[in-house]
């Protein structure tokens, strides 16, 4: 039988979606997949279960971001990352309020305006910086361990 959605007349089926190329470290692209890959991982150590629901099979576990990750200035800053199960993740582009909640439970305004400000800067972190916060976070996921 097919799904409920299929009956409808726009209805397509997902295409399968192709493995990431791997990109070298020595590449910017490189780095930067290497630090959301790290830094999920440390998020996902840390909270140990969603901050919003409290869902903790780490199946449904996601890096979730109170500032989206467009913003590069803090698409890595450990304050801006948080985990959330991948309902709560999608939702919190819908309905913020939850995830704000949390946010200000856990930080107050202040640390909310220093990450606003740090998104809204023009430079970005160099090669050598994203570098650097690399070698600190994978040392930081050892320590976790």
């Amino acid at each position: 039988m097919l799904p409920y959605r299929a009956h409808h007349k726009g209805f397509k089926p997902r295409k399968r979606i192709a493995p990431r190329p791997y990109h070298s470290l020595s590449t910017r692209k490189g780095l930067k997949d290497e630090l959301d890959r790290v830094t999920s991982l440390i998020v996902r150590k840390r909270d140990g279960q969603c901050v919003t629901c409290g869902e903790a099979r780490p199946e449904f576990l996601t890096c979730s971001h109170f500032y989206k990750r467009v913003w590069v200035n803090i698409r890595w800053d450990l304050r801006n990352c948080n985990c959330q199960c991948a309902d709560c993740n999608q939702l919190h582009n819908e309905n913020p309020w939850p995830y704000t909640n949390y946010f200000l439970s856990i930080y107050d305004t202040s640390v909310m305006a220093e990450l606003f400000e740090l998104r809204n800067r023009k430079e970005t972190p160099s090669t050598d910086e994203l570098r650097f916060m690399l070698s600190e976070y994978r040392q930081m996921l050892k320590e976790m361990q």
